[in-house]
């Protein structure tokens, strides 16, 4: 069943009000390492990444 538009532009504006993209710019080969190292442990370089921000905070969060 595919998605309405209206819950399409629901999901839009909370996106809007409620996240922020993260980004960085690597060359092609750092790019493609780490897309094999994401794709060995199972998971996306999105996943790898969003994981690794959560630890960082986490960690920060302890050390307070």
């Amino acid at each position: 069943m595919s998605v309405s538009d209206a819950k399409k532009k629901a999901n839009a504006k909370w996106n809007k009000a409620n996240t922020k993209n993260i980004a960085c710019t690597v060359n092609l080969e750092e790019h493609a390492a780490f897309k094999a190292y994401a794709e060995r442990q199972g998971k996306t370089i999105s996943a790898v990444l969003l994981e690794y921000v959560r630890k960082c905070i986490s960690e920060d969060e302890q050390r307070e």
